[in-house]
Parts: structure tokens; sequence; C-alpha cells
């Protein structure tokens, strides 16, 4: 009987954790989903040091942290290289662990890459919760 008593107990504690799991993971699953960036635009800027100027504006209803950035090279003929940017370790964004978003806001973010003049490279953003947002076929001037 004791241990018939145990095992009721064990079983109720476990169904009340795995829907504390769940309901999280549900939570989490709505808030990735609910991220919505776009990216306006992207500049080339060459001075003083090269790098890619990534104007990008919070769509979502969520506010967002983008960790990181990939500047992938696509120029027809050339091999296709790609280049990662954690901004967590970035001088302007290691102090909040990224770039913060809030929704409705705008920002400007300054990755240094070395680009060449005329290349064609595609541009995206990653997420803390994993979304990745895309901007294609960005010229190089």
């Amino acid at each position: 009987m004791f241990f018939v008593i145990i095992m009721i107990t064990l079983m109720i504690g476990i169904t009340f954790w795995s829907m504390s799991v769940q309901r999280e993971m549900n939570d989490i699953d709505v808030a990735r989903a609910s991220e919505d960036l776009i990216i306006n635009e992207v500049q080339f800027v060459s001075t003083p040091e090269k790098k890619v100027a990534i104007n990008v504006t919070n769509k979502g209803s969520v506010g967002v942290l983008i960790v990181a950035a990939w500047v992938i090279d696509i120029t027809p003929g050339q091999p296709e290289i790609h280049f990662r940017s954690d901004l967590t370790e970035l001088p302007d964004y290691a102090r909040d662990g990224g770039v913060p978003l809030a929704p409705g806001r705008t920002v400007v973010i300054y990755v240094p890459f070395d680009w060449v003049s005329g290349h064609v490279y595609n541009v995206k953003l990653v997420t803390q919760r994993g979304r990745v947002f895309i901007y294609a076929n960005a010229q190089a001037p």
C-alpha cells in the first residue's frame, strides 16, 4: 500500500512538471513566431574601416535580441564565402549581449567586414530565439 501511494505521488509530480515544461516551451514558440524583423537596407561603408551597415526594423509584437549576422558572398563566378559575426562579442554590442530591438523600433547595426567592390552579398540576422531574417542581393559599390 505504501508503495502505491509513493508511485501515485511520483506520477502526479511528473505529470505537473511535464505540463509546466510544455507550457514554457509553448510560450517560447509563440514568442519566436511573434518575431518579425524587416531589413530595410544594407550599405557598404569604407571609412574609417570597411563594414556593413544593416538598417533593421522590428515589426513584431515582442522585443528581439539580435545575436549574430551572416554576410555571404554570392557573386556569380566566385567561390561562395560565408562570414559570421557574433554580435555578442563586438565592443558596441557586448554589454547588451547583442542588439536589443523593441517593437516598432529601427536600428542600424554595423558589422566589420572586408567587402569587395562589385560583389553581391546576402545578409542574414539571427535572433536569440533562433529566427533568421534575410536581405538578398546587396551589391557593394
